[in-house]
């Protein structure tokens, strides 16, 4: 009887797996979100259901800290931007000493940002100077109390309130074209703030780094390095690095060397591939060129999982990113679609990487990484063309909310994470989940055994009546497995549990379709 009750709460179980999310999901009220199926597939564009990086189900977990510093190496950022201006990084250490000692930490984050700045707290030490209506870069970098002259953190670098352009020389990262400014809307456009789109991170501090304009030549190698050791030296655990002309050769001593440095200091480093459609394995060039392990790189799909348009190497490239058509930030406060080169796709890679910091945010390059190569969806389209053969999922790379126990990975601990837990030959007794994951205590409502504890026993009993109702009334009436203290703790002899044999779920099965 025990087996079939097993065998019967695994099919409903299975059931409820096909007709409802289990894992939770937070959605945003951006009005342009619906239109990210790489964030969000549910065949809006045509595409295939799910074939996206989960972002709703990440979210549910975090959506992204202002402690996470993503450097943007590129043509810059419109700092202005209504989308953008608030998760723009500030350089602390630059802001003079007479206005830092007076500013507030208003969201006591332990940061000063522009949330800060914008806030009624600190509204003596700033003014809306671009009339944008609110307090932006272009404001500190126009106003001569916060552009001093003074180089305060002494790097060198005169008044890097907000960062460098070094194609131009001077401490204004404004933009020169769209093109870093669509990317950093990938990475960190506020999320859920009713306005235009939703960026990977809704919070997060994007480091504006400009070394070239329009033309991708247009740039200089000691530009770029001095990018690359910027970033790394202001702490920034990753960087988009998405300059260079289509020809170029990034076998260049000097950028292999600033990769290097970046690598020791525990700094990830992403970068487009390229898109002529040529086998890296083969021709590597690009950042396919380098063997430093510190590189994460990606390949573009589409909303039904097929590459276009990009380079590809079954060793070299390491992850397929959900890309085409991306929604992008552009300059006067629009938005375009910018995701049909692997500048986006950097983009988005970059966007998740910054992700799994915010959540893990004691992890360097490789634990980054390795998570992100080791939680793929497979694709059967990238099998040999990436290293491992799947598409991003953001939730997975994230991890589930530190419930342990929480199998099913909906937040809650509950009969059903006992069930697939039960499903494990190698688990061991019953006795074992209540050492790992805790028990109720005597006389709760739900414990139908009378054995002093509500568990996974319990559950299967309580499912067994067909006429108890939905499987959410378990979690609202009975909730979760709570854990027992040394003194509350009772004991009781569970047998062990019983296999689920093909005999006994065909016969579960035939009951369950008379009910």
């Amino acid at each position: 009887m025990k087996t079939l009750l097993i065998c019967f709460a695994a099919l409903i179980l299975v059931e409820a797996l096909e007709s409802r999310q289990l894992l939770a999901q937070l959605f945003p009220n951006d009005p342009l979100f619906p239109n990210q199926w790489q964030l969000h597939n549910t065949g809006q564009t045509g595409g295939t259901f799910d074939a996206d990086m989960d972002l709703p189900e990440a979210w549910s977990v975090t959506t992204g800290s202002m402690s996470t510093v993503v450097a943007v190496i590129d043509t810059g950022i419109d700092y202005t931007h209504e989308d953008l201006y608030l998760n723009i990084w500030i350089n602390e250490g630059e802001i003079p000493a007479t206005i830092a000692a007076s500013l507030t930490d208003s969201d006591a984050d332990g940061l000063i940002s522009f949330r800060d700045l914008n806030h009624s707290s600190n509204a003596a030490f700033v003014t809306d100077l671009n009339a944008t209506g609110y307090i932006d870069a272009g404001d500190l970098l126009a106003d001569p109390t916060w552009e001093d002259g003074v180089d305060t953190d002494s790097n060198g670098l005169v008044d890097d309130i907000v960062g460098w352009d070094w194609f131009d020389g001077d401490n204004d990262p404004m933009a020169g074209n769209h093109h870093g400014t669509a990317q950093a809307g990938k990475i960190g456009a506020v999320g859920n703030n009713g306005v235009g789109m939703t960026g990977i991170n809704w919070n997060i501090r994007m480091m504006p780094l400009r070394v070239r304009d329009q033309d991708p030549a247009e740039w200089t190698m000691e530009g770029a390095v001095s990018a690359i050791d910027y970033a790394v030296e202001a702490g920034a655990p990753v960087s988009l690095n998405s300059y260079g002309a289509r020809d170029f050769d990034l076998l260049s001593q000097d950028i292999y060397d600033a990769s290097d440095r970046a690598r020791i200091a525990g700094h990830l480093f992403v970068a487009p591939i390229g898109g002529a459609g040529i086998d890296l394995d083969v021709q590597p060039i690009s950042w396919a060129n380098y063997d430093l392990d510190n590189i994460l790189l990606g390949i573009g799909t589409d909303e039904n999982d097929q590459i276009y348009g990009h380079h590809w190497g079954a060793q070299t490239i390491d992850v397929g990113v959900s890309t085409k058509d991306a929604v992008a930030t552009d300059g006067g406060n629009s938005y375009s679609l910018n995701g049909k080169g692997n500048s986006a796709t950097a983009a988005l890679l970059t966007g998740v990487a910054a992700l799994v910091h915010s959540a893990h945010p004691e992890w360097g390059y490789a634990e980054i990484k390795a998570q992100i190569m080791s939680t793929v969806d497979p694709v059967p389209g990238l099998s040999g063309l990436t290293v491992t053969g799947g598409r991003v999922n953001a939730a997975a790379a994230i991890g589930p909310p530190d419930f342990p126990g929480d199998f099913d990975l909906n937040g809650v601990v509950n009969g059903l994470d006992y069930l697939l837990w039960q499903q494990d030959p190698n688990v061991g007794l019953l006795s074992d989940w209540e050492t790992n994951y805790g028990t109720g205590v005597s006389q709760l409502a739900g414990d139908f055994n009378f054995n002093g504890i509500v568990d996974g026993e319990d559950f299967l009993l309580w499912q067994s009546n067909p006429s108890v109702g939905l499987l959410s009334d378990w979690e609202a009436y009975y909730g979760f497995v709570t854990p027992l203290s040394a003194t509350s703790a009772t004991s009781a002899a569970v047998p062990e549990p019983t296999t689920c044999t093909l005999a006994a779920l065909y016969l579960a099965m035939s009951r369950r379709r008379a009910f």
